[in-house]
């Protein structure tokens, strides 16, 4: 194209020449000279300017291929690291689970000894309480009985018709002595018909309370749970506010428990605590109910064991 251009410009200069001269003539030629001139100046520029985008388009084309090339090594370098880091960490992650596993085995056995032993521990302390509790039992009534043989005989009273129609004072007194040097004595029998009849003759005597409580206590000695529930029950409602009918709630909450009346022996321990929690059976009245509430240590194996 650049060729042909300048056989172009080179015929438009040299065709006057051929042609016959004259003023006018002249002057077109050489204003077609300065056209043609300026023309070139043109083309030159523009074959310049195609050439420097010539050159910079193939400089881009490699800083292209270039940057496509690095592209990919990057990608294969990054490739390879993820692959380096994945087995390195999978590597130390089954390191590490091999350490731990060797670690935590024993701890395993160790574990189900220190079950064992809690277990065994759990029905120690079991046993203990229920121990306990008898024993506190035992000393209260050895304490009752203390009592009894410690108290001051009181002065006889003048002599003179009872309201009850029954004997003097001096006869109030030894039937009294009698029936506590019985229930001391371990006549049960006897002490049980004697506190009766005090009971019987002088119904709001003070000591009345405490003779239908020792009723109570002889039956529950007896194993005969249901008439001691019914002896401690009347002097729960006969003496109201009395010390021994406080004692009473709790040895009939005791007698409906060793009877097998689980249920009731709940609510008597129950009522006792939120009445009488100042009492001095309130510990052990804890105890008992703390038992009876519990389920059994066995009972969720047991399930599980049950044929289906």
């Amino acid at each position: 194209m650049r060729n042909t251009l300048r056989l172009l410009v080179l015929a438009l200069v040299a065709g006057p020449a051929l042609a016959p001269a004259d003023k006018k003539t002249d002057d077109n030629f050489l204003e077609m000279q300065r056209d043609l001139s300026s023309l070139d100046e043109k083309i030159k520029a523009v074959l310049a300017s195609q050439k420097s985008q010539d050159e910079k388009l193939e400089a881009l084309r490699v800083l292209v291929q270039q940057a496509a090339a690095a592209s990919s090594q990057v990608a294969q370098d990054m490739a390879a690291l993820q692959r380096n880091l994945t087995s390195a960490l999978t590597t130390g992650l089954n390191d590490q689970q091999g350490k731990i596993s060797m670690a935590v085995a024993p701890l395993g056995s160790q574990m189900d000894a220190l079950a064992q032993s809690v277990n065994a521990l759990t029905q120690t302390v079991s046993q203990m309480n229920g121990r306990m509790g008898s024993m506190d039992g035992r000393v209260k009534d050895l304490s009752d009985k203390v009592s009894l043989l410690n108290q001051p005989a009181p002065a006889p009273p003048p002599a003179a018709a009872d309201p009850n129609g029954a004997t003097s004072g001096g006869s109030r007194l030894s039937l009294r002595q009698d029936a506590e040097r019985d229930y001391s004595s371990g006549y049960d029998d006897q002490a049980k018909t004697e506190f009766s009849n005090y009971i019987k003759t002088y119904p709001q005597d003070e000591y009345a309370p405490t003779a239908g409580y020792f009723i109570g206590m002889l039956f529950l000695k007896e194993k005969n749970y249901d008439d001691a529930v019914q002896a401690f029950q009347d002097v729960i409602d006969h003496y109201q506010g009395n010390n021994k009918a406080q004692d009473a709630l709790y040895q009939q909450a005791v007698a409906l428990e060793s009877g097998g009346h689980k249920k009731e022996a709940i609510a008597a321990f129950n009522q006792f605590l939120m009445l009488y929690s100042a009492n001095d059976y309130a510990p052990q009245a804890k105890k008992e109910l703390a038992k009876l509430t519990a389920a059994p240590a066995n009972s969720k194996n047991k399930a599980k064991g049950a044929p289906k």
